[in-house]
């Protein structure tokens, strides 16, 4: 699976643009006769032609070639003479198509009008054509009409090419096809301008929701999306689930919101352990919690509708648990280590201030920046078991007079580059880091091949090398235990 920022033109309702298999989708005619005294007209003549693939299961001529001597008797006094043609083919060669082929121009996709894309150029040209006197030209027809050009199902990367998978419904991640696509992001295209034949438009053709969606994509925004049949299509719309950040001793209630109508809802929780019931079905979902240990489940809810399936989760809480604990640290008066199991609108307080909280499951570590005197840390956040809001303040943990030394703050790495652009040498500067780790610096080029390597320990200056390097641009990654510290451009010039 692969995320894509793109839409296809294709129906996301499975609706093909209504061409008939096997049309003619191009024929040419071409012609060179030279008069011949008294007898008539002597020289080459052609065809050629090339028809869309017939219906599923069929099989048909999908292109032919005919090229020919021709010959033609004149009788009568001309231009108002009678010419009989008289041929000999030198090559007359066709195609069949295979069997259990999919009708390519016929599926839901981006189309296009093979006439209309070629402008002036449909036609040809005719030296002239005078009945028993000469003969020259090179004619050319093209459908006039929307074919398909490139299905949704081959723009999606779906594995198995199948009446099924061709003419299923895709939106997003939401597919009624028996074979789901590689590509994990994508959106297709709705009903244009309120026709119901309109579900494939030419390319490239831009609605308010394509572009909103792409807009989103490009955000990274992760918005929750189903589907619903209404108006003749499937129509997104925002899912999530409310409720409380907990399951309680004496029960929780949790909603699926944006539910599609007519859709089913299935609810299970994991891991299941002391979790009373673990599964259920419809629109809301109650829960108990039996056990005595505090952690985080997952609760995830899968809405089917008559688009497909998608499914939204959510972490809670079993049972409560808001706590600060303090973590050793050498270079700073105290590191806070915190657990919020079963809380919202969490905030830390450090000398009673207040200050922003970032969650992650079973806890997250913050550090905080001082120069010296005492720190006091505490939690405050609030609980809603059992259809109470609890305000509580966890246990505080005080950390040692650090005199003047400046506690670094690991939440934010720096990486400066300097000079920028650079020449012969670069030096990587990083702050808010344990230097007391060994830091690496990784140049790739354009192509992400990486070129230069350095790595350094208890230094935050690293000076590299460029001499080696051609010109061009470059990304400087910073790495610490494997992990990705940051990354800058780096400008490289001769």
């Amino acid at each position: 699976s692969y995320p894509i920022v793109a839409v296809s033109n294709g129906s996301q309702c499975g609706r093909g643009p209504a061409t008939p298999a096997g049309v003619t989708i191009t024929s040419s005619e071409l012609a060179v006769l030279i008069p011949i005294p008294v007898v008539g007209l002597a020289g080459i003549s052609g065809n050629l032609a090339a028809y869309g693939l017939p219906a599923y299961g069929q099989q048909a001529i999908i292109s032919r070639v005919n090229i020919r001597l021709e010959y033609r008797i004149r009788i009568g006094i001309c231009p108002l003479c009678l010419s009989i043609p008289i041929r000999f083919n030198l090559l007359r060669e066709s195609a069949i198509s295979p069997p259990n082929t999919l009708p390519y121009e016929t599926l839901p996709g981006g189309t296009t009008n093979p006439a209309q894309q070629a402008g002036g150029c449909a036609g040809g040209f005719d030296f002239g054509s005078l009945n028993g006197i000469y003969a020259a030209y090179l004619r050319t027809r093209l459908y006039n009409g929307d074919l398909c050009f490139v299905p949704s199902y081959s723009a999606l990367d779906v594995p198995t090419a199948t009446p099924a998978t061709a003419f299923a419904k895709y939106i997003n991640n939401i597919t009624d096809s028996p074979s789901l696509p590689r590509v994990a992001r994508y959106i297709a295209q709705e009903n244009v301008n309120g026709s119901a034949t309109q579900f494939n438009v030419a390319h490239i053709s831009f609605t308010p929701r394509n572009s909103e969606w792409i807009f989103r994509e490009m955000q990274n925004t992760q918005a929750q999306r189903v589907c619903t049949p209404a108006d003749n299509e499937c129509s997104p719309v925002q899912l999530s689930i409310s409720g409380g950040s907990a399951i309680c001793v004496g029960g929780s209630t949790f909603t699926i919101v944006g539910q599609p109508a007519g859709a089913t809802v299935t609810w299970t929780v994991t891991p299941a352990g002391g979790i009373s019931p673990a599964t259920g079905t419809g629109s809301s979902f109650t829960a108990s919690y039996a056990g005595s240990t505090a952690a985080h489940v997952q609760l995830q809810a899968t809405v089917s509708s008559g688009c497909g399936q998608y499914t939204v989760s959510k972490w809670v809480g079993v049972g409560t648990a808001l706590s600060v604990s303090q973590v050793p640290d050498s270079r700073c008066g105290m590191v806070a280590q915190a657990r919020t199991i079963g809380y919202d609108n969490v905030v830390w307080l450090v000398n009673g201030i207040e200050y922003p909280f970032s969650d992650v499951v079973d806890g997250v570590r913050e550090f905080f920046e001082y120069q010296s005197g005492r720190v006091t840390v505490a939690l405050r956040g609030t609980n809603t078991c059992n259809g109470a809001i609890v305000t509580s303040r966890s246990t505080t943990k005080t950390g040692p007079d650090t005199g003047d030394r400046l506690c670094t703050d690991r939440r934010a790495p720096v990486i400066t580059l300097s000079p920028n652009p650079a020449r012969e040498f670069v030096t990587v500067q990083v702050a808010n880091v344990d230097l007391a780790q060994p830091i690496t610096v990784r140049l790739f080029d354009s192509y992400g091949r990486l070129r230069l390597e350095e790595t350094s320990t208890g230094k935050d200056k690293i000076r590299v090398r460029l001499l080696a390097l051609p010109a061009g641009l470059y990304l400087v990654h910073v790495v610490q235990n494997q992990q990705l510290l940051g990354s800058e451009q780096l400008q490289v010039e001769n």
